[in-house]
């Protein structure tokens, strides 16, 4: 039964992210406290080409093996070979455009970090058919041992690396570690069992469905990250290291926990795409469940930015505070937007995926660009006041798509962010209360005001949402 499935799943993949999560977010907190802003500055102009290839590469080609409902020998050896192909030239084009790039932002780390970053790719390329052949069978336990073997094996070499004082490379360095950890386990626990040949008709369902699908993950990678790619020909490297700390933070969660989220929702909505109602009713209750607890998280990252800041990291990184208290509050409407992706995808409405991405490009873009003249602090409040806007834009189109009233949609997050806000004024209260008090007093004592209030007011005015998580958890 497909409940049992997505519950089974949700286990495994609940317990390698628990696992991994909290050691690499402790893992990131240290590094960043090892590093300067100047080094998060080189990987994040880096990252955003590095990116943006990357996802032409695995973006897609993953969910269509998982959406693909005749998958044959023939037509996995064809799309096999396309990958190869695909994966061989984007190494080609990166590595060979290192130079050029490094040489735009007159930083020639800039152009290294790109050039050894290249041979992920030619790594990757091995990793894309094993581990969708897993997802798709929903063997979600083999993925959640995947995910903490590398993972860990990344964390702790980045941290070692960093601590011995090699700097940025030891962001590269423990990345390229983790891929091959990665690859090599998914290999292990699914080998393909075929060789790359020219059956590439036979695949031309799964190139058609995957390419929508990159497109629109390198417009919505554009629209995300081109805040420090223009950043970087404006503003000093620090200051696009302390602001991208920020963006690395309150992106965390989200960053984190919605994979999690999208790897099983994309298999169990594939599975039930023919009944739009029975997708329109799981999207709503995917929705409801995710706001009730990811708001208090990005509502209390935002309360506490200052004295999380004090507390966790050096003074050198105060330039974050500003920028991680304002780009919290927008990530709850950032995470909707993303829950309905798998929904979207599984029934075969990847264009209307991608029109909808490239709307909010092109408010974001505007926002930046007009943000981006008052430093790190106008660009945070680029998607404070543009976000929302992109927002409105869409969610009527994808509601109406997936047969979703607007009146149900708002009914199913709204109390969440009320219930937040409240959260929020409580522990600002807290905060000017205690102000006396040592930093890390003051952050233990409004964490725990702030979930005593969330939890409390929940039980009171949302209980039917809290017993759905209760019961979730069992």
């Amino acid at each position: 039964m497909l409940r049992e499935q997505v519950i089974h799943s949700m286990k495994w993949v609940a317990f390698g992210k628990a696992v991994t999560q909290i050691v690499r977010w402790l893992t990131t907190f240290l590094v960043i406290r090892l590093l300067v802003p100047a080094d998060y500055g080189v990987i994040a102009i880096a990252d955003f080409f590095i990116s943006f290839l990357w996802l032409f590469s695995i973006a897609g080609a993953g969910t269509a093996v998982i959406k693909s409902k005749n998958l044959t020998k023939e037509s996995l050896s064809g799309f096999f070979t396309v990958i190869l192909i695909l994966n061989f030239f984007l190494f080609l084009l990166l590595w060979g455009s290192s130079g050029f790039i490094g040489g735009y932002y007159k930083n020639p780390d800039v152009s290294d970090v790109i050039a050894v970053s290249a041979f992920c790719f030619l790594i990757i390329a091995f990793h894309i058919i094993p581990s969708a052949l897993i997802a798709k069978e929903m063997d979600f336990k083999k993925l959640a041992y995947i995910e903490i073997t590398s993972q860990l094996s990344g964390a702790f070499s980045t941290l070692y690396m960093a601590y011995i004082g090699m700097g940025f490379w030891s962001l590269v360095y423990g990345q390229v570690l983790r891929l091959l950890v990665m690859t090599i386990l998914a290999n292990i626990y699914s080998p393909i069992h075929v060789w790359p040949s020219f059956h590439i008709r036979k695949a031309k369902k799964m190139i058609l469905f995957g390419g929508t699908v990159s497109v629109d993950s390198v417009v919505f990678h554009v629209y995300t990250q081109m805040d420090v790619a223009i950043a970087g020909l404006i503003l000093a490297m620090s200051d696009i290291g302390a602001y991208s700390v920020a963006m690395l933070v309150a992106a965390m969660p989200l960053s984190k926990i919605m994979p999690s989220v999208k790897q099983v929702a994309m298999p169990a909505y594939t599975k039930v795409n023919k009944d739009i109602k029975v997708v329109a009713k799981y999207c709503l209750k995917s929705q409801r469940m995710a706001m009730f607890m990811m708001v208090p998280i990005f509502f209390g990252l935002s309360s506490v930015a200052n004295t999380l800041v004090t507390v966790v990291f050096e003074s050198r990184w105060e330039g974050a505070i500003i920028p991680l208290t304002l780009l919290c509050l927008i990530m709850p409407l950032r995470a909707s937007e993303e829950l309905f992706s798998p929904a979207l995808k599984a029934t075969g409405k990847a264009g209307v995926l991608l029109a909808n991405t490239t709307i909010i490009f092109f408010v974001m873009l505007v926002a930046i660009l007009v943000g981006v003249r008052y430093g790190i602090e106008g660009l945070a409040m680029a998607w404070v006041c543009g976000f929302p806007i992109a927002f409105l834009l869409i969610v009527n189109r994808i509601l109406r798509v997936l047969d979703i009233s607007f009146i149900d949609y708002m009914r199913a997050i709204r109390a969440p962010f009320i219930i937040g806000l409240i959260m929020y004024g409580s522990v600002e209260f807290v905060e000017v209360i205690l102000s006396g008090f040592s930093p890390l007093v003051v952050l233990l004592v409004s964490i725990i005001v702030g979930a005593m209030v969330y939890v409390f007011t929940s039980w009171i005015f949302n209980k039917s949402t809290f017993q759905e998580v209760i019961q979730l958890r069992r």
